[in-house]
């Protein structure tokens, strides 16, 4: 029988049986297309389509010579296409019209390219390669190097392809070895503003190093420094010795690191291919953008220019980030610009919150989401200031710290905002709250949820005054000790309708979240400024003691607690066994559950009151302390410990233990 298929490909594996054919389409000049394949002998077959990566290159373009852990082509980014060690350019590197496509352009003042470190460039015998283009023949300059990490006491290596004054020339140090250095015997310059080719070659194996330029053997001499190289730390510099000296002026192209020596024949071979090149390297398939931040003054609040400096950050693990670009209103934006660390940036003119947008760009041409960072321009405005604390920086779930600062200079009246997030989250409103006459504001906060926190007190600012905000020290919030299990959970595991009725009847009996948690009346009602120091007696009926919680009641909670525990482990061994449901001791467990979750709760709603007038006493305690009534903040503060010492405890027992009730 035969059969006709026709198939959009790059890459087609035919099989029959347990023969295979194989079509495949690697050249640098095919185009993919269609395919028409004609099945002549009998029989079942398969077609895999492999839309792999691309293979790109011009014509007349030569096979790399095996061997390459490195290779920067240097077209419009810092790209490696060999294995993802893409550089960053540095002060202002940038490019120009190269030997093969684009260059790596350099000022010879202070920019250069930097490729972090990586155990591949950890080398015996390797060759260094790159298309050069000069004309500064009066200093010596890097075009590759990998400097020293400077600790002989843990050995060291360096290699560099430099320009020596107008001669190419390289060298190698190995571990606690000589430096070896070998320079062009060329009796002219190469800096006539020319193209050329340099290698430098070492052969571990022949004990020699070797200068190549143009294809050509300029010399070969003895490696006098044959250690390894595998306690260096320090990665690539394209342009510069390390970033500080011997910076590079003019151009260099096609960047290439083997773990190998190359012969002669190669080396020609990559010479003669000219503008064309070596042919590169499969393209990832990349599908997923890079992601990036932006920041503006370094994360300054606030600002009385409108030249600001951006902070900025990218990744791109398969291609590399390649461009970035700018927007002061994320809808007219600026051209795409090789991607670097830093930009100078000018904000738009008039007070307020100025925002700056920015989009990052792969070598795969994908774009990243927008990111963007916020400032306050303020020009001639009074500066502020604003701090904050926490009275914990650990403390459980359900339990309540109280979160306090004062904004300077002191502003009555001013609204401050109270903001926590999680680690890594975003923020989230707690309060806003006023300012005394002192500039101190005070609220509490009571976490519902364990983790690690941040706490951000912000003010907007006024018409003279720029705003201000402050992150205090990281919270912990640690989880509740109570095996913390919400009725709801249990009702579709035991007894199913049965169950949930229950659950509901319970549910409905509860009292009101409104009424058990309705703050008590005041105790203190008048405001701290209008309070004199009162006389005892006024005092004694102002601080009179409410009632304590029954002692009987104190002396059966532990073992109160301890039952529902128990309770509540066995519905979780059912819910763990759905088999179970029904078991009679799970329906007398899950009764059981509900008279003492009926019994605690009015117990609870008791104890929530006494928390209600404590936290009045506590901010009245604050308000005596930023009045300057030191005597009456004291004495509120022995009342509160000596009347409500037994009722804190209890109140966080029960928190601890039992999260889930009493509201």
């Amino acid at each position: 029988m035969k059969f006709k298929k026709v198939l959009l490909f790059s890459s087609i594996v035919l099989s029959l049986l347990s023969t295979i054919f194989s079509i495949r389409f690697m050249s640098a000049k095919a185009t993919p297309g269609l395919i028409t394949m004609t099945a002549t002998i009998k029989g079942t077959y398969r077609f895999d389509v492999d839309t792999g990566p691309r293979i790109v290159g011009g014509a007349g373009c030569v096979e790399p010579p095996p061997g390459l852990v490195g290779w920067w082509p240097g077209d419009g980014n810092a790209s490696d296409i060999i294995d993802a060690n893409h550089g960053t350019l540095v002060n202002g590197a940038t490019f120009a019209a190269g030997k093969v496509g684009q260059a790596f352009s350099f000022d010879g003042v202070d920019d250069y390219v930097e490729i972090p470190y990586d155990p591949s460039f950890n080398l015996l015998s390797f060759t260094l390669e790159a298309w050069v283009k000069f004309t500064q023949n009066d200093a010596y300059a890097r075009i590759i190097c990998r400097p020293s990490d400077g600790n002989p006491t843990d050995g060291y290596s360096f290699f560099t392809l430099s320009n020596n004054r107008g001669k190419i020339g390289g060298g190698v140090q190995g571990e606690g070895q000589p430096y070896s250095v070998s320079v062009s015997a060329s009796p002219s310059t190469f800096a006539d503003d020319n193209w050329h080719m340099a290698s430098f070659v070492r052969d571990v194996e022949a004990n020699e190093i070797s200068i190549y330029v143009d294809g050509g053997l300029y010399g070969s001499y003895p490696d006098s420094s044959p250690g390894d190289m595998e306690h260096n730390y320090q990665g690539i510099i394209i342009g510069s010795t390390d970033g500080s000296t011997d910076f590079f002026k003019g151009l260099i192209d096609e960047v290439g690191i083997y773990n190998r020596a190359l012969s002669a024949s190669e080396i020609q071979a990559i010479y003669n291919a000219g503008s064309a090149g070596k042919c590169k390297q499969p393209i990832p398939d990349d599908t997923t953008p890079p992601i990036g931040s932006v920041e503006i003054n370094g994360g300054a609040a606030t600002t009385d220019s409108v030249s600001v400096t951006l902070t900025l950050y990218a990744e791109d693990a398969e291609s590399g980030v390649a461009e970035m670009r700018f927007s002061n209103d994320g809808s007219v934006w600026s051209n795409w610009e090789v991607y670097a660390p830093s930009k100078a940036w000018t904000l738009t003119a008039g007070d307020g919150t100025k925002t700056v947008y920015v989009k990052f760009k792969n070598n795969a041409g994908l774009v990243s989401d927008t990111y963007s960072d916020t400032i306050v321009l303020s020009i001639g405005k009074e500066s502020s200031s604003i701090s904050i604390s926490m009275s914990a920086t650990t403390f459980a779930v359900g339990e309540s710290a109280s979160v306090s600062g004062f904004l300077s200079p002191p502003c009555e009246g001013a609204s401050v905002m109270i903001q926590c997030r999680p680690s890594g989250g975003t923020w989230t409103t707690l309060e806003k709250v006023t300012t005394g006459t002192d500039g101190g504001y005070w609220c509490t906060w009571t976490p519902t949820t364990a983790g690690t926190y941040e706490v951000r007190a912000s003010w907007e600012g006024d018409e003279t005054t720029l705003s201000s905000e402050s992150i205090g020290q990281p919270v912990t919030v640690t989880p509740s000790t109570a095996a913390a299990f919400p009725l709801w959970v249990l009702a579709p595991v035991i007894g199913g309708i049965t169950g949930v009725t229950a659950v509901l009847v319970y549910l409905k009996r509860r009292k009101p979240k409104e009424e058990v948690l309705k703050p008590a009346e005041p105790i203190i009602t008048a405001e701290p400024t209008e309070i004199p120091v009162p006389a005892k007696k006024t005092e004694e009926e102002v601080l009179k003691p409410p009632e304590e919680f029954p002692p009987q009641k104190v002396k059966e909670l532990p073992k109160l607690s301890e039952k529902c525990s128990d309770t509540i482990a066995l519905l979780n061994s059912f819910v763990e066994d759905p088999s179970r449901t029904n078991d009679r001791k799970a329906w007398k467990g899950f009764r059981e559950f509900i008279a003492i979750a009926e019994q605690i709760e009015d117990e609870y709603a008791e104890l929530i009151e006494i928390r209600n007038k404590l936290a009045v006493l506590r901010r009245k305690r604050n308000e005596y302390r930023s009045a300057g009534l030191d005597d009456l903040a004291d004495k509120t503060e022995g009342f509160i410990q000596s009347n409500y010492g037994e009722s804190i405890r209890i109140i966080k027992e029960i928190q601890e233990k039992l999260p889930h009730l009493g509201g």
